[in-house]
């Protein structure tokens, strides 16, 4: 229904016999009716919506998206086979 049956408050209930206070059935196209049935996004289920819709796009980016190779220049790789021998002569000479 559009609206809320409550029988047991008696003559304190909202129902009457005019037009505006009969309820309808859900998804009703009477003018009177209170809810049409059709879904309706308020401002906090349109942001979470938004929101949602945010991270899924990142998530898909961040999982499809190939990794991109270091850059490793001469200089930097002569340095790092330096190190290695520097590291490797004082392992073996202790």
């Amino acid at each position: 229904m559009d609206r809320e049956i409550d029988l047991d408050a008696g003559p304190d209930s909202k129902l009457g016999i005019d037009v505006d206070s009969i309820p309808r059935v859900r998804g009703s196209k009477s003018r009177s009716a209170l809810d049409s049935g059709l879904p309706k996004l308020n401002q906090s289920l349109k942001r979470r919506e938004c929101q949602l819709a945010a991270v899924s796009a990142a998530a898909s980016a961040l999982a499809f998206e190939a990794a991109e190779e270091p850059v490793v220049s001469e200089q930097n790789l002569e340095q790092l086979r330096a190190r290695l021998k520097k590291m490797r002569d004082s392992w073996q000479s202790e």
